[in-house]
């Protein structure tokens, strides 16, 4: 449970609150109550209209997103995925690290279409974005190029994939 000393904290702190509704929508996504994950993230989307927390509002847009392909509403989910995208160039730029995020959740919603050249694409660019923050932040898109491998019968590159994806893991471990 979370402690309402922490929730009170939260409705006095926008970035706090954010940060809850974060915390309560994965906790829905790992439960499977995808309706509540969308609630949580759509109250993170709707304080930061007003607040300047950029990678808040990417994040949360990214999870929205996922939640909606989750849910099967793949539409809504691309939609998600390119207004992310379009937000993220808008305010950080055509170079931020933070385009790896939606760039690899993106290419993973393309495969599920079978849009393979274009989720090839994405990953790629995701992975180079992510390489530039941290390489243990490409680990999704070493799966999604993995899983994009394998739907092509590429059985040796989609182990390599996974077994590169699984070497940054162990060596990204902070102890």
């Amino acid at each position: 449970e979370i402690s309402d000393a922490f929730i009170l904290l939260a409705e006095q702190d926008d970035f706090l609150h954010c940060l809850l509704h974060f915390n309560l929508g994965l906790h829905h996504v790992m439960l499977g109550n995808t309706g509540l994950a969308v609630d949580s993230f759509s109250e993170i989307l709707r304080l930061t209209k007003t607040l300047n927390i950029p990678l808040m509002s990417i994040v949360a847009n990214v999870q929205m997103g996922e939640v909606r392909q989750i849910r099967g509403a793949l539409g809504l989910a691309e939609r998600a995925f390119q207004q992310v995208i379009q937000y993220t160039r808008e305010t950080l730029g055509e170079h931020t690290f933070l385009l790896g995020m939606p760039f690899v959740a993106y290419a993973d919603l393309l495969r599920e279409q079978n849009r393979f050249d274009e989720a090839v694409r994405f990953a790629e660019q995701g992975i180079a974005y992510c390489q530039v923050w941290q390489p243990v932040a490409s680990m999704d898109g070493q799966i999604a190029l993995a899983r994009l491998n394998a739907a092509h019968g590429n059985w040796d590159e989609a182990f390599a994939r996974l077994e590169h994806a699984m070497r940054v893991a162990e060596t990204s471990i902070s102890v």
